[in-house]
């Protein structure tokens, strides 16, 4: 999953295997949009720098330009010959710069989708790509464990940095160009002096390969996300591990700062996004829609966007108690017994809401902050299924909410259950 903030902090941007895109407000968690096109999974999202356009790359081979606002598809840029794991806007907004697994990194026109460069020199895929903050430079990690400079306007190039031992997955600018974050399978975070490609520092912390990496907008912080699940934030100069984000129960694949370094918003592989304080490590919010992991995530002037391939609509600003739409009460009988010192106390507290519940990929719904199963559902119904931060779902084979409130939990579900008369009967 991947996963972006749009340049005011306002909304996020997410891109999935499940080959759609979703874009959400960074607030409410309200679902805002949902794209579709691709056929394959989506692994990257960027805002443009104004916010107004959105661009993805998915394992079909195609990047995608949509309209942020709406939705609308605006270009489909076809070129690369395998599927593109990269995309970004230059900082001007008139260029993207795109990295495949045909090793080629490819500059466009953003406005007219005509391909400008294409650059080789790596011998494996291209993992990541960026441009500097001026456009004058663009920087490329590769599965050959190394990270190559270019100029952005001839193609050359400048620097090839190595001293990873593993495939590089991520790399980023620093806000003023002068450093470069790569993370890699390694294991490991390094930042290099972007003009003569000297390894500055070298951040160890993490148990399994760093998928994504970003500096804050001051640049004096770094974040990564990893495959070990966790979330750190590092200070960029001293190479200090300052804090460690624990919540996700699948692999990190997605990092971002919200445009005022406040927020962090990550993407997994556990299907989910969430948005973090950045300098207490708290867990804000959690979204979920996206049917598979989230590979790339986004934030907009006003908005979030993610990535992931449905064939319906999400809206999320109509009214939770919209006479028109169905609703199931849920039998008491058909909620899986649950020990009491499983149950979080706000729910023991208060009654089983609408939002203390979430889904599995494979069909379970399962009690806020745990795993222990409300009930299964089938694959056709959890496609329809309003999450708790739907409000509404458009969509040809309709839609379905649930209504817990009614639901026993621990030792009130059992003698809900032994006490009732017809299964008071003897056993023959």
């Amino acid at each position: 999953m991947s996963v972006a903030f749009s340049p005011d902090g306002t909304h996020i941007v997410s891109g999935s295997w499940d080959k759609t895109i979703y874009v959400w407000d960074s607030a409410t968690r309200a679902e805002l949009l949902h794209l579709t096109g691709h056929t394959s999974d989506v692994n990257s999202v960027a805002f443009s720098p104004d916010g107004t356009h959105i661009v993805s790359a998915s394992l079909d081979g195609t990047i995608c330009v949509w309209d942020s606002s709406t939705g609308a598809g605006l270009l489909q840029l076809t070129g690369h010959k395998e599927g593109v794991n990269s995309v970004a806007f230059s900082s001007d907004g008139t260029h993207i710069v795109s990295g495949s697994w045909d090793k080629t990194i490819c500059v466009w026109d953003s406005s007219t989708g005509a391909e400008l460069l294409q650059l080789t020199g790596h011998t494996d895929c291209v993992n990541s790509v960026a441009f500097s903050p001026d456009g004058t430079h663009i920087v490329s990690g590769s599965m050959d464990e190394t990270i190559c400079v270019w100029d952005s306007s001839t193609g050359a190039e400048l620097l090839q940095l190595t001293g990873h031992t593993g495939g590089v997955n991520s790399v980023a600018f620093s806000p003023d160009g002068t450093h470069i974050v790569s993370g890699s399978m390694d294991n490991t975070i390094c930042v290099w002096d972007s003009s003569t490609g000297a390894k500055l520092l070298q951040l160890t912390g993490h148990k399994e390969g760093v998928n994504s990496v970003a500096f804050s907008p001051d640049g004096t912080h770094i974040v990564s996300g990893s495959r070990d699940k966790t979330i750190c934030v590092w200070d960029s100069s001293a190479g200090a591990d300052l804090l460690q984000f624990i919540g996700h129960t699948g692999g990190v694949n997605s990092v971002a700062f919200s445009p005022d370094g406040i927020h962090i918003v990550s993407g997994s592989w556990d299907n989910t996004i969430c948005v973090w304080n950045s300098s207490t490590g708290a867990e804000l919010l959690q979204l979920t829609a996206h049917t598979g992991t989230v590979n790339s995530v986004a934030l907009t002037p006003d908005a979030l966007h993610t990535g992931s391939g449905e064939t319906m609509v999400h809206i999320c600003n109509v009214p939770l108690n919209a006479e028109h739409l169905p609703t199931v009460l849920i039998d008491p009988h058909n909620v899986s017994p649950l020990a009491k010192q499983d149950i979080p106390t706000e729910i023991l507290t208060t009654r089983l809401l609408n939002s203390h519940w979430y889904s599995t990929t494979d069909g379970w719904l399962n009690l806020k902050n745990t795993k222990q199963h409300l009930m299964w559902v089938p694959s056709g119904i959890l496609r329809v299924l309003r999450h708790p931060h739907n409000h509404l779902i458009i969509s040809k084979h309709g839609d379905l909410s649930l209504d817990f409130s009614q639901a026993k939990l621990g030792t009130e579900w059992v003698q809900c259950y032994t006490g009732s008369p017809s299964h008071n009967h003897k056993s023959t």
